[in-house]
């Protein structure tokens, strides 16, 4: 309610700056006529100074600017919103999988299969998977979204790191992931704003 009522007040004072120079040139004319009636106004206030067409095409040009930069704020609401539900909704499937396994997948071979296998052995990615779980919950209901970015981060930095050196077959969804997180940290930078301090008072 209160932004809403931010955009009038803005919407307002910006369709009187549109009418101030109109409302210049008629005082202007009203004093002009009053203190030499017998002269005409154009021999003051020439008529290609602001014109009736000429302020129509003012008003339209901002109109058009106004309502474009709009739409530009609320598309890029509508994609932030569409890109921190897929990244919640993707974490959360493969969170669930790591505990109920309804993805039918084949263990990988070589070097990955072995540094996958001693991870699901050890449980160490009990620990992940719940993380993923909690974090991605956080992203869908948009509670606490700066802090599911933070236990994503590391999470989604070993994902990549094991694609690029082991199992590149998997690279093209880790870097789908990467943008989606890029994107929705963008969107709340500004709670991050205090980490890149480079020194902080005692």
């Amino acid at each position: 309610m209160q932004e809403n009522f931010q955009d009038a007040e803005i919407r307002v004072a910006q369709f009187r700056l549109l009418n101030a120079p109109l409302r210049v040139r008629e005082q202007r004319l009203k004093g002009f006529h009053e203190n030499e009636p017998d002269m005409h106004a154009g021999a003051v206030l020439p008529c290609c100074f602001f014109p009736p067409h000429a302020n129509f095409i003012l008003t339209q040009i901002v109109l058009i600017s106004i309502y474009c930069r709009s739409n530009k704020v609320t598309n890029m609401k509508i994609i932030t919103v569409i890109t921190r539900f897929l990244l919640g909704f993707i974490f959360l499937v493969f969170g669930l999988n790591g505990f109920l396994h309804f993805i039918p997948s084949s263990p990988p071979s070589g070097t990955a299969g072995q540094f996958v296998g001693a991870l699901f052995v050890s449980h160490y990615l009990v620990p992940i998977f719940l993380l993923q779980i909690i974090s991605a919950v956080l992203l869908l209901v948009n509670r606490y979204v700066p802090l599911a970015l933070t236990l994503l981060a590391p999470i989604i930095v070993n994902i990549l790191l094991i694609h690029i050196l082991m199992l590149p077959s998997g690279l093209p969804l880790a870097l789908v992931v990467t943008v989606l997180w890029i994107v929705v940290f963008l969107s709340v930078r500004s709670a991050f704003a205090g980490l890149f301090q480079e020194r902080v008072a005692a």
